[in-house]
């Protein structure tokens, strides 16, 4: 698969990120998790699970980072070939776009229901990868959630590149980068913040 191929089942992607969470990615471009944590010195912490938001110092200011509470008390019997640190790292260098909005409306209900704004970012798919098309890989489960299931059903075959995925096309669920996303403007479609119990707010384009 190309990104011709993309493109034309998935012409926008989506991505959500905490209130002021736009301002930081339209500056720096999207970064990974670990990206983050290793410039606030803090790498170590990219292999172990975030049981709640922390929030880190990056030259263009402060970035939060999303909890990552599965739900598997112990995810180690459910991993293929990697320990749990590996697989934190695999989950942290990596930057999340849904493929479609099912899947981020979920993500958005389950802050809100504990009262945290968020930002919604949509973007043309083509203007956003093409720059790091050998970067993208895609993914046919939501990588952070385990299936009902026994025995191993997550590793580093959960993340597949673009260029070498066969499968059906319609069941991707997620669509992620390994290196840093540059944003320019002609790629964002808008930017919409939610917040609970309120109408949601479209803050760019204004």
């Amino acid at each position: 698969m190309n990104l011709d191929d993309l493109v034309d089942r998935f012409p926008r992607v989506w991505h959500a990120t905490f209130a002021g969470g736009w301002d930081g990615i339209r500056q720096s471009g999207l970064r990974s998790s670990m990206d983050l944590l290793t410039e606030a010195s803090r790498a170590d912490e990219a292999s172990v699970m975030r049981s709640e938001v922390v929030t880190v110092a990056t030259a263009h200011g402060e970035a939060m980072l999303r909890d990552q509470v599965p739900n598997r008390k112990d995810p180690e019997p459910y991993l293929d070939g990697v320990t749990v640190p590996e697989w934190w790292q695999l989950l942290n260098s990596r930057s999340y776009f849904f493929a479609d909005e099912v899947g981020l409306e979920r993500l958005v209900e389950h802050y809100a229901k504990q009262g945290i704004t968020q930002e919604v970012i949509s973007f043309q798919t083509r203007r956003l990868l093409a720059t790091v098309a050998d970067q993208v890989e895609v993914s046919t489960v939501n990588a952070g959630v385990f299936p009902r299931t026994t025995g191993p059903s997550r590793g580093r075959s959960t993340f597949q590149p673009m260029a070498e995925f066969s499968g059906v096309i319609t069941k991707i669920k997620e669509v992620t980068v390994t290196a840093t996303v540059p944003i320019v403007d002609q790629a964002v479609v808008k930017v919409v913040r939610i917040t609970p119990g309120q109408d949601s707010v479209r803050i760019w384009p204004v």
